[in-house]
């Protein structure tokens, strides 16, 4: 029996202490309910408005001439004269006289094909008398029709041919005596210069390089991103190559200067670039050497960064950079200062803006602030913006790739 109360001591210590503790935890009042405010990220942002806007392309290329020839003479002989105008650098007009070869030997063959021709001229006047002469013969002792060559037909023929034959050879001989002297085929400048007076030249034999003034070209590589923002001459059509010739606008510092040129596109090249891909388009300068609105002239060989107007878009939106992420979207705040992310397609940035096509309502901001965190619905707080977001359009502009 003892034994029994000692076993069932530590079982009713264990109820009691249960009870113990669910008579506590009823006891315990019940905790208040807390309301948690969530605090709203504050923001930067700015409000924008949809409007018309004509992009522009950026590229790069070198100014060359659209004519250079290689001056060659047509006949051999000595140089006997050399236009002081004749050396690297030098302007000089059409048809202007750039060099002269020794003409005395093309001037006696001048002489002995006048002398042929005399002697050709007086052979005919002979035939013709006495073709004329057996025609009256006949007519008075002949019977029936005569024959050509009783009336001397033939050699009268032959009589006329070489007297064509021979005002040939003085024509040929007048134009090897003409060709001593090198004309300038147009209004140019010298590039290089390679003969001098005393020397003998043999035809084909270079004797300067020279290139048109009245023309500058500039090859500009495009991407085909490039291509969609611009209205290019595309095809051999005269209406597309007249309407689609873009606007372009040259920079480069020459002198010690920031300067600006103006000219067009005027045309595309046939095929695209197998290695790089991109389609070249060509812009032409009129009169180069006029100079710009200074007076400072467009000199060959300069390396140009070149703007293109492109094609107009509406209904896009001019943002600061900061405000288009790194995936292309924005963050726009609705009326209830709720965050948004919206898909935009970016047509072109600049140092300090980007123009963009996205769906902004006309309540709604565009976030500028940085956010290492956005989700959709984020509650912010916009602050004011004591920095400038005012654009500089004159810095170079860069189409997105």
């Amino acid at each position: 029996m003892k034994r029994y109360y000692k076993a069932t001591i530590p079982v009713a210590i264990f109820v009691v202490g249960l009870g113990l503790v669910k008579l506590v935890a009823n006891s315990k009042p019940d905790p208040e309910a807390q309301q948690v405010e969530i605090e709203a990220r504050p923001v930067r942002a700015v409000s924008v408005a949809p409007q018309a806007h004509q992009v522009e392309v950026v590229t790069q290329g070198t100014v060359v001439p659209r004519t250079e020839i290689t001056l060659m003479p047509e006949v051999s002989g000595k140089v006997v004269e050399m236009n002081p105008n004749l050396v690297a650098g030098g302007f000089f007009e059409l048809n202007e006289v750039l060099a002269r070869i020794e003409p005395r030997d093309y001037e006696l063959a001048v002489i002995r094909a006048e002398a042929r021709v005399a002697e050709a001229q007086q052979n005919l006047i002979r035939e013709q008398a006495e073709s004329a002469q057996a025609k009256r013969e006949w007519d008075e002792l002949g019977d029936g029709e005569a024959s050509p060559l009783a009336l001397r037909l033939p050699q009268m023929a032959d009589a006329k041919a070489k007297l064509k034959s021979a005002k040939a050879d003085l024509a040929e001989a007048q134009l090897r005596l003409d060709r001593t002297e090198l004309r300038a085929p147009f209004a140019g400048r010298v590039r290089t210069r390679s003969v001098d007076i005393g020397q003998y030249v043999s035809a084909s034999v270079p004797v300067a390089e020279i290139y048109a003034t009245s023309i500058a070209e500039i090859r500009l590589p495009l991407s085909d991103r490039q291509v969609a923002l611009l209205n290019l001459p595309l095809t051999n059509k005269k209406a597309d190559l007249e309407r689609n010739q873009p606007n372009v606008e040259l920079r480069a510092e020459f002198g010690g200067k920031d300067n600006v040129w103006h000219g067009k596109i005027v045309r595309t090249e046939g095929a695209i670039d197998p290695v790089s891909r991109v389609v070249y388009a060509v812009a032409q300068v009129s009169d180069p050497y006029a100079g710009n609105e200074h007076g400072i002239p467009l000199p060959m060989g300069l390396f140009v960064e070149v703007r293109i107007d492109g094609r107009i878009f509406e209904n896009v939106v001019q943002v600061p950079r900061e405000a288009v992420r790194q995936d292309g979207s924005i963050l726009v705040i609705d009326s209830d200062n709720r965050l948004h992310i919206r898909t935009a397609e970016v047509l072109q940035t600049e140092r300090d803006f980007a123009v963009v096509r996205a769906q902004i309502l006309a309540d709604e901001q565009v976030c500028i602030s940085a956010l290492d965190v956005a989700t959709e619905n984020m509650l912010v707080r916009v602050i004011e913006d004591n920095s400038s977001t005012q654009t500089d359009t004159n810095f170079a502009a860069e189409v997105v790739q």
